[in-house]
């Protein structure tokens, strides 16, 4: 029997015999663990969870677990060849990594002023539209859902 206390980044495994590997769930990432002869104790980092959905339907949606604070949607997304347009080159000089935030902007550095200026020229902006280069992740424990708009009307289109 295990029993599982959870605290913010800390977990703590209670078992009379060895732990299996198998009782340790994603999105936790080892840290630091100690043994002791009653309890195995461990603490984890925690690391964001993107899920992407398109508007392009022939595309199947994808999870991207594991990913740090600090980096962007756009980075998120060439670093799990995820195909998103970014014609500047991610510096917030155009519209084209244009993405719709569906659930945990709390999570992402607030827009700007510059970037409104750019989400305003993008192809059919709404209320949760972001620039995937300017939505930078502030926290490790971060549950993000991102829609990217159809990538084929974009002009500099490649594939």
């Amino acid at each position: 029997m295990i029993s599982i206390e959870h605290t913010p980044r800390k977990v703590r495994f209670e078992q009379a015999g060895a732990i299996q590997k198998s009782a340790i769930e994603k999105p936790f990432r080892p840290y630091h663990c100690c043994l002791d002869k009653f309890y195995i104790c461990a603490i984890f980092e925690t690391m964001a969870t993107i899920k992407f959905t398109f508007e392009d339907k022939s595309i199947a949606p994808v999870t991207v677990s594991d990913v740090p604070a600090d980096i962007s949607i756009l980075e998120v997304t060439e670093e799990n060849d995820i195909h998103l347009n970014h014609n500047c080159g991610g510096v917030c000089a155009c519209s084209t990594c244009h993405v719709y935030i569906k659930k945990g902007d709390e999570y992402l550095e607030e827009i700007s002023d510059k970037e409104e200026d750019f989400v305003d020229r993008a192809i059919n902006p709404k209320l949760e539209s972001r620039l995937g280069c300017q939505c930078v992740i502030l926290e490790e424990d971060a549950v993000i859902e991102v829609e990217i708009p159809d990538q084929r009307r974009i002009i500099g289109h490649e594939h």
